[in-house]
């Protein structure tokens, strides 16, 4: 069985991005090129009713590591390498979880 290429619903990503730029600021908001990944959340929007849906990434590793890395990538999250700075992203994840689940749901 073949995992389907993720899509973000365009509408729902610019909503979602103009909230997390009035959060994080826009230094802190990064749009990516688009990718070509198989990931299980992909089905998700593809069920029916039709329900918009998008992904986003939350940095996670510790801004003197990022620094340091320079043109290096860091480890992911699916590697053994991964060192999330849990400390400063959970929190973060939850802040920007809430926020968008609450502003979203309020613009439906």
């Amino acid at each position: 069985m073949f995992t389907p290429a993720l899509y973000n619903d365009p509408e729902l990503a610019g909503r979602a991005k103009q909230i997390l730029i009035d959060l994080l600021g826009n230094e802190h908001v990064v749009d990516m090129e688009a990718q070509t990944i198989g990931e299980d959340f992909s089905r998700y929007g593809r069920q029916e009713p039709r329900i918009p849906s998008l992904m986003l990434r939350l940095g996670t590793a510790r801004q003197d590591m990022v620094s340091s890395a320079g043109s290096h990538t860091l480890p992911g999250l699916h590697s053994p390498f991964y060192l999330p700075d849990a400390e400063q992203a959970i929190p973060l994840g939850i802040e920007v979880m809430s926020r968008l689940i609450g502003q979203l749901s309020l613009s439906e």
